[in-house]
């Protein structure tokens, strides 16, 4: 199995985790509160009309750190 991993993949999400931690100890440093919120969810179909998450990984990477650092958060992507 000769797969190729894009550094994207691997490293996109760290950063990402990386800079809403940042983001919210910031905040709390001004003595203001953080939200965090997840993108709402986008309906889009492919060519067969099948439903795919344009978002990807990243709402569950905004869970996990409003969850890890006890943080105010508002799920947009799956309010309904």
């Amino acid at each position: 199995m000769n797969q190729k991993i894009k550094v994207n993949d691997i490293l996109l999400p760290k950063i990402l985790k990386n800079n809403l931690a940042k983001f919210v100890n910031e905040t709390r440093q001004k003595n203001a509160i953080p939200i965090l919120i997840t993108p709402v969810m986008r309906r889009r179909f492919d060519e067969t009309g099948k439903f795919y998450d344009v978002h990807g990984a990243y709402p569950d990477l905004v869970r996990r750190v409003a969850d890890s650092l006890k943080v105010e958060f508002l799920d947009l992507h799956r309010a309904k």
